[in-house]
Parts: C-alpha cells; sequence; structure tokens
C-alpha cells in the first residue's frame, strides 16, 4: 500500500507523487535506484493506477469526461476572463453538467464507512451484495455501486456490522495493491508487503470472497482488471465475478476464462474508443501546447488499448519483466511516460523545495521540460476543479483558494516576487503584467488563458 506521505497518483492530470521517503533522485535532482523492493513497489502501485488510468475503458472514460467538464466550464466564461457560474446556463445545459459531474464525482469517490465501534479493522466479510444506481441519466445507468451487508473485525475479535459500498475506487485501489504484492514478491521473494487498510485496499477481495468462493487472488485481480474495461466497472466487476465462479466449479482456470472474455470486451469497444480519439484529435489539431499534448496523451492510450488487445492482463508481463531484470522502470517509463513530483524535506514556502521529473525522451519534444503541455493540462484541471461543486460550478469570484499545484517546485519570478498569488489564487497568474512576452507565463497562467475562449 503506498500512504500519501509516500506515493499519491492524480488522475487525469497524469502526475505520480512521492513523498522524501520515498527518493528516486539525489538532492540534486539525478537519478538514484530504489532502496528495496518495498519502495519499488510503493511507485509502481502509482504507477499501476496511470496504467488504468491510460490503457482501460473506465480510465479514459474518465479523462474524456473531464475534457468535457472543460468544454462546459468555458461556457461559462465571461467577457471578463472570469467563470461566471452554471446558474447562467440553459436548464438542457445544467442538466448535462449535473449527470457529468455525477459521473466524475462517483468514479473517484472514496467509500470507506465510518465505524463506530472498532478502531483498527482487521477483516472484512461480507454476506450480501446488490447493486444500486449511483449515476443515472437519460433512462440509463451510467455508474452502479455494488452495496454489501457486512461484518468488519479487529485483531482482538471486537466487530461490528454495518452496509459498505464498492465503487470504482475500490477496484482500482484493490488492483493496485494486488500489483503492488506481487512486485514486491517478483523483485525479492525475501521481502513482504505490508498489508494495506482494509478499506479501501480489501474491499474488492472480500466482496470476490462471497461472490465467487474459491477464487484465488489471481482469479480476483484478473475479475477486476477485466471489470476495468468497462465505463461501469462495478457493474462488470458483478459479472466477472459470476464468470469466475463458474468456471471455478466447472475446474476450469478463471484467469484464462476472464482473460478470453476481457479480450472479446476490448474488441467491442474498439471502434468506439478509435472514435472518440479521433473527435479529440480533430478538435484539438493545432500547434497550441493544450492541443499537442491532448494528441501526445491520445497516442499514448493508444499505445495502452494495443497492449490491452494484445494482453488484458499486460501489467503481470511487466512485473514478470521488471523482477528478471529483462525491464528497467526507467524503460517502462519512457515507453508509457508519467510525469513524478519528487517531494522533499523542508516547509512548503521554500521556494523550489521539491522537483519536477520526466522520463520522456527528450526527442520528444521541442520544449525545455519534455512535460510542460501535461504540466498546463494539469493546472487547467485545477483551475476548472476549484470551480466544482456537486450540482454545478461557481463564479470565479467563489472559486476554492489554495497554492498552485507547483508551488513547491516553482522558482519563477512571479513565485519569488508575489507568492501570496501562487499561494491562494493561482488563475491571477494570467494576468501578472511582469511576464516575458516571448517566453509567456507559467503553466498556471497558461492553462488560464486558453481556459478563456476567444472574444
Amino acid at each position: 500500500m503506498a500512504p500519501a506521505t509516500i506515493a499519491t497518483y492524480l488522475p487525469e492530470s497524469m502526475l505520480i507523487g512521492i513523498g522524501p521517503d520515498l527518493r528516486i533522485v539525489d538532492g540534486q535532482g539525478n537519478r538514484q535506484p530504489f532502496p528495496t523492493a518495498a519502495a519499488f513497489s510503493y511507485f509502481f502501485h502509482e504507477f499501476a493506477h496511470y496504467l488504468h488510468n491510460i490503457s482501460t475503458v473506465s480510465g479514459i472514460a474518465a479523462f474524456i469526461n473531464t475534457i468535457e467538464l472543460w468544454r462546459c466550464f468555458r461556457s461559462t466564461v465571461g467577457a471578463a476572463g472570469h467563470g461566471e457560474g452554471s446558474a447562467q446556463l440553459g436548464h438542457e445545459h445544467q442538466d448535462h453538467l449535473r449527470r457529468l459531474m455525477a459521473y466524475l464525482i462517483a468514479a473517484r469517490r472514496n467509500h470507506t464507512p465510518t465505524l463506530s465501534e472498532i478502531y483498527s479493522p482487521q477483516s472484512l466479510v461480507v454476506s450480501t451484495v446488490r447493486a444500486e444506481t449511483e449515476v443515472g441519466g437519460a433512462g440509463e445507468n451510467l455508474l452502479t455501486t455494488l452495496v454489501c451487508d457486512a461484518k468488519v473485525a479487529d485483531r482482538g475479535g471486537q466487530a461490528e456490522t454495518l452496509s459498505i459500498h464498492l465503487g470504482t475506487l475500490e477496484l482500482l485501489e484493490g488492483a493496485a495493491w494486488l500489483l503492488e504484492k506481487r512486485t514486491v514478491s517478483a523483485v525479492n521473494p525475501q521481502e513482504i508487503a505490508s498489508p494495506p487498510p482494509i478499506f479501501p485496499y480489501h474491499v474488492a477481495q472480500a466482496v470476490a470472497e462471497y461472490a465467487a468462493p474459491g477464487l484465488s487472488e489471481d482469479g480476483v485481480l484478473a475479475c477486476i482488471l477485466a471489470s476495468l474495461q468497462s465505463s461501469d466497472a462495478p457493474a462488470a466487476f458483478q459479472e466477472t465475478l459470476a464468470i469466475a465462479r463458474q468456471a471455478v466449479q466447472k475446474g476450469q482456470d478463471p484467469v484464462l476464462t476472464l482473460r478470453a472474455r476481457a479480450q472479446v470486451v476490448i474488441k467491442e469497444n474498439e471502434q468506439q474508443l478509435r472514435s472518440a480519439f479521433g473527435a479529440l484529435e480533430k478538435e484539438f489539431s493545432g500547434n497550441g501546447i493544450m492541443a499537442v499534448t491532448v494528441r501526445q496523451i491520445i497516442d499514448t492510450a493508444r499505445l495502452g488499448f494495443s497492449k490491452r488487445r494484445a494482453d488484458p492482463f499486460f501489467e503481470l508481463e511487466i512485473i514478470r519483466k521488471l523482477g528478471d531484470r529483462s525491464l528497467s522502470i526507467d524503460a517502462l517509463l519512457s515507453e508509457m511516460p508519467c510525469a513524478v513530483l519528487q517531494r522533499n524535506n523542508g516547509h512548503p514556502d521554500q521556494v523550489g523545495r521539491d522537483f519536477l521529473l520526466s522520463f520522456r525522451p527528450n526527442a520528444e519534444t521541442a520544449t525545455a521540460d519534455p512535460e510542460s503541455g501535461l504540466r498546463v493540462i494539469h493546472s487547467i484541471f485545477d483551475y476548472i476543479n476549484r470551480h466544482r461543486r456537486t450540482d454545478g460550478l461557481l463564479p470565479t469570484r467563489e472559486a476554492r483558494t489554495g497554492p498552485c499545484p507547483f508551488y513547491t517546485c516553482c522558482a519563477l519570478p512571479l513565485r519569488q516576487d508575489q507568492p501570496a498569488i501562487c499561494e491562494k489564487t493561482p488563475w491571477e497568474a494570467v494576468d501578472w503584467p511582469r511576464w516575458d512576452e516571448k517566453a509567456g507565463g507559467c503553466w498556471y497562467a497558461t492553462g488560464v488563458r486558453i481556459t478563456r475562449p476567444p472574444t
């Protein structure tokens, strides 16, 4: 398990953050090896989230819907360049926005329950499972939650009965944990992965133990990975568990059965994804930094999906190669680049405290930072998210304040001369008068400028 203090992943912005206790560079920013297999597995846990973001239908759908949220936000921007809130949109547009936001929120919601009788749960036993619609619209079910009656117990035997929920996030974390566990064993069989908290990491396994008795960990992982090839992963998980249960009862290998099933589903989804990618490429066909970066992301998603088509569970082959040293993490990151933020010790207000890392080959970009475009998209999504509420979009004057996502690693003149802007209202960077005309503004300023539609 990769606690937030050790490593994190920011979905759709495609950024892995690693804490000072997990260093992959020295104080000067030079690469250094992982100290242990467990440290390596923490990183791979987050890299697995990135893989699922750009190579599964569930992850790609979330990115495409986030781009749609950007389009919706732009329609609320007034002549002054600020969001005026979704309340001024027409009813049909507001309904569309509410469904879109409900899906995006639910797809990343952590359903960890509040326990009233025990403090540190050590086991989870599910006794019933039923599917409930979490997000619906236009007569269809967009996203499901599996609702379970369950018993949670601590090490001393104290137990509590309650209702728990399994959504997309519990599936993603369940897969990442099982892959992390495999990684430790592959890289160093003498090390044992430290078990993570029950919630959200073991919920999928507990549901599988109820719905498909006798299913191995490999089978559970196969069920999760197959279900992520649906934009409604929880509903698909229930279906894959039924397939796995039948395979176990017939004495068949559930992993092989699910691999074949996943290949069929991937083939069924291929044309729809091709159309979606083509539409995005047509929309973002220019030479601007956002257009170029969206096309880069699409290229990576195509590569990831082609790997899925060849092997729906290709993560397992990656781990095998990492274990026998026929593949290095640097080579893997070069092929499927994910930006990395190395957090360092020190006060957050320290200018340039943290390092931004890129594994993208420099030949692929004309900019000094190979990930500049991704940083701009990260800023755009951060800017829009500050306007989000459950039923719509706030005007910019009511947007949530807080530091720029690059506050701890930036040393530009604005960050040094007027840090209050960067710390509280980074969108105001777009109007800072002292930017060099040729060099342009910072990533956040560029993102806000792009988001303002042409007059």
